[in-house]
């Protein structure tokens, strides 16, 4: 897995942002929506690991709240609001979308007050 990507990129952002408004900022880590049941229906499902790709991403959470965990950051675990299509068993469609964006904007209102 490509985790320490996440964790370097969030710790960066946040390490930018303090210096640039000079004070403390806070980080949100969402772990990424589950791969959908169906993905080996989709054409290119082979090429994002098959079965194998569903199972791994059951495991995102965790690497994600470890990550949180470690540093500070807030967490959510994206696959709790929201869930991908069928058509591809990757992406979300729109109300999927607004799922997931009213449920940020709630943990971000809660992380600043």
């Amino acid at each position: 897995m490509r985790i320490c990507r996440v964790e370097t990129l969030a710790v960066m952002t946040r390490e930018y942002l303090q210096k640039k408004q000079k004070k403390e900022v806070s980080v949100l880590i969402v772990s990424p929506i589950e791969v959908g049941e169906k993905i080996e229906e989709n054409p290119y499902g082979i090429y994002m690991g098959g079965r194998t790709a569903v199972e791994r991403s059951r495991q995102f959470p965790k690497y994600y709240k470890e990550i949180a965990e470690k540093h500070g950051f807030g967490f959510m675990i994206g696959s709790e609001y929201a869930e991908p299509c069928d058509a591809d068993s990757i992406h979300m469609d729109v109300g999927n979308h607004k799922k997931l964006a009213e449920a940020v904007k709630d943990k971000v209102v809660q992380m600043l007050e």
